[in-house]
């Protein structure tokens, strides 16, 4: 409905003060209504938890003597392997438990 209003104020009007800020404040808050979705927070965690294998996955370039050596390296990537599958667990509890929709996995 706050958009529609938006659609039918012509471009070149003259608006006044009031109305502008008033424009700007329904602005603001479908912003928030868009940012405090849940299904937002659940397309980001499928996202991050993508990622993070994605990460994972990287592969040494230093050569087969080096990288066994650099545990630093290795620990990094153990760490992304992990929190990726911890995300991934949590949602597919969330979808086992019908909390949300088996369509999020495509």
């Amino acid at each position: 409905m706050i958009i529609q209003n938006l659609e039918k104020i012509p471009l070149n009007s003259n608006l006044s003060f009031y109305e502008k800020q008033i424009i700007k404040k329904n602005y603001f808050k479908i912003c928030i209504k868009i940012i405090f979705k849940v299904k937002t927070y659940i397309y980001l965690s499928f996202f991050i938890s993508y990622l993070l294998y994605y990460f994972s996955l990287e592969k040494c370039t230093e050569g087969m003597d080096e990288c066994p050596l650099n545990i630093y390296w290795i620990k990094r990537k153990v760490m992304q392997v992990i929190f990726s599958c911890f995300i991934m667990m949590i949602l597919f509890e969330l979808i086992i438990y019908k909390k949300i929709s088996q369509l999020h996995l495509f």
